[in-house]
């Protein structure tokens, strides 16, 4: 009896491992977390316009681009250097990330915004594979225009980010037909990726993940008995 509960508890944790490996977890950094990169985009080879088309724009495997309606301000404020990507009076839509090579498990960027009446922005996102949504939230809150915070995501594989920074009091989500003034500079991956706040979805799966563990214990004991 003893070494059949021991096989129950190392196939539980089997299980769990499995599950929580499956699930993509992603977790949403809002601190500076990677320890250095190997790919980096900080808009420097822009140069300075106020009317950039939106067009994909690429530095180190980094493609970013605009998807709506927006004009590009390169010199409005910048995190570091002397440029970043800021829609012109904001945009309707949201800015797109993807990665040259494949999919990556780390990015760590810089986000504000243009907004300048007051109140708490937040930052809305979704984190895709292979065009689906594998993560999708609010995080903050983001500055405004006269500064920018460390924002990022690990853990499980991506290959798309889309960000839009929201004005104060919304609350619907990430919406890509809607009004926002995002600005970001200083993309950055392929560091080693510490800390963060998992994603509740993940959490989910994973309890779930014991749940059925469980349940597949009982079920195992009760036909043994008979």
């Amino acid at each position: 009896m003893t070494k059949f509960k021991s096989v129950l508890r190392a196939g539980a944790v089997a299980a769990v491992m499995t599950l929580a490996t499956g699930a993509q977890a992603i977790t949403v950094q809002t601190s500076n977390f990677l320890t250095g990169n190997t790919n980096y985009n900080g808009f420097e080879g822009l140069g300075s316009t106020s009317n950039y088309s939106g067009a994909p724009y690429t530095e180190q495997g980094i493609t970013v681009q605009y998807v709506g309606s927006a004009s590009i301000w390169t010199d409005s404020q910048a995190a570091e250097g002397q440029f970043s990507w800021y829609e012109n009076g904001g945009g309707t839509g949201y800015t797109k990330v993807t990665f040259g090579g494949g999919p990556i498990n780390a990015i760590e960027f810089q986000a504000g915004s243009g907004w300048s009446g007051g109140g708490v922005l937040s930052l809305q996102y979704e984190v895709l594979l292979a065009g689906n949504v594998i993560a999708t939230g609010s995080t903050g809150p983001v500055s405004s225009y006269t500064g920018f915070g460390f924002f990022g995501f690990s853990g499980g594989a991506f290959d798309e980010l889309h960000l839009q920074v929201q004005a104060p009091g919304y609350t619907g989500g990430f919406n890509g037909g809607n009004y926002e003034a995002g600005a970001y500079d200083a993309f950055n991956f392929g560091g080693s990726a510490v800390g963060g706040v998992p994603e509740p979805t993940s959490w989910a799966m994973l309890i779930g993940g014991f749940g059925l563990t469980g349940l597949a214990m009982r079920r195992r004991r009760t036909a043994l008995a008979a």
